[in-house]
């Protein structure tokens, strides 16, 4: 589906359409997004939390309406703030994180650290 089409299909989309598909993309997520142990054992990403309905919705249609501004305009959303969290039952030293694709850019906030990962740099280690 082309970008144009996507955005105007899930803005038009009910608060209880919208929330389904939010239910889904956290699945999605969640099966793709994991902090990598030393052992090679992976913890994966849930509780994910995502913006309201009411403000995803004109985030899609913000940028539906920015996808024909001319490119000199430079116009550009605001971040929208996506939390999720893992839990082990040890104690922690260090992780790789790897979030899928369909995210990036974004930027990361641990404890130690701000990072970006983006498709460039897809990965990274964290430090506790």
């Amino acid at each position: 589906m082309q970008f144009r089409d996507f955005l105007k299909k899930y803005s038009e989309y009910s608060d209880i359409q919208l929330g389904k598909e939010m239910t889904r993309l956290a699945g999605s997520l969640t099966s793709g997004a994991y902090l990598g142990l030393p052992s090679g054992a992976r913890l994966n990403f849930k509780e994910w939390q995502f913006p309201s309905i009411p403000a995803l919705r004109e985030c899609l249609k913000i940028s539906l309406m920015l996808i024909d501004m001319p490119t000199h305009a430079q116009a550009h959303l605001d971040p929208v703030t996506v939390s999720a969290e893992a839990h082990s039952k040890n104690a922690l030293a260090q992780v790789q994180i790897q979030l899928p694709k369909a995210l990036y850019p974004i930027l990361v906030n641990s404890k130690n650290d701000n990072f970006w990962l983006t498709e460039q740099i897809p990965l990274a280690v964290i430090s506790f």
